[in-house]
């Protein structure tokens, strides 16, 4: 049995005005078993509210497959509009997480 069946989450995407990104917690990618290190260098992350910030074009896409194949199901919110999204975090990069506290 598949303890992610019937699982639904919701994950607001927010714009930039230049690109997109997807805004989900380090801990529930963790829960579900999702490693950081799957995802490229153009994904963010915010060192101090354990946040990751998905790039909309291709990290995006590998969410929604991983989480697919866990069986769960996945809503986007309009999660606004944010300029500065990316300043004052780290790129998803095996270099730059193991630079900034060791992140897995």
């Amino acid at each position: 049995m598949n303890i992610f069946s019937h699982t639904q989450i919701s994950i607001p995407h927010i714009d930039t005005i230049g690109h997109g990104y997807l805004k989900i917690s380090s801990y529930d990618l963790r829960g579900f078993g999702i490693s950081l290190k799957e995802f490229s260098e153009y994904s963010y992350y915010d060192l101090k509210s354990g946040t990751v910030y998905l790039e909309e074009d291709c990290d995006a896409l590998k969410l929604f497959k991983l989480l697919k194949e866990k069986n769960v199901m996945v809503s986007v919110t309009d999660g606004g509009v944010d300029e500065n999204l990316t300043n004052g975090k780290v790129r998803l990069s095996s270099r730059a997480l193991a630079m900034n506290h060791g992140v897995q």
